[in-house]
């Protein structure tokens, strides 16, 4: 009889779980944004010390959600 206690509950959680993961909302906070760098690294060749040089990189979002760059790090 305890068994029977714990089962409907537990059936009626996973009935509402599979249902909330078919929903709009869901699969749309599940969307993550796809960065795609169509350079990826890029030689500058011999440079005189003190120069200072630049060089832009391209970052391509290829995903469905906006793509944020936090933090930049230069190697």
């Amino acid at each position: 009889m305890m068994k029977k206690l714990y089962v409907f509950p537990l059936l009626i959680f996973s009935v509402l779980f599979v249902f909330s993961l078919s929903s709009g909302e869901v699969k749309e906070a599940l969307k993550t944004p796809g960065s795609f760098f169509p350079e990826e690294s890029f030689d500058f060749g011999k440079v005189v010390d003190g120069t200072q040089i630049t060089h832009d990189f391209k970052v391509l979002n290829r995903g469905p959600a906006p793509l944020v760059v936090k933090r930049v790090k230069t190697g």
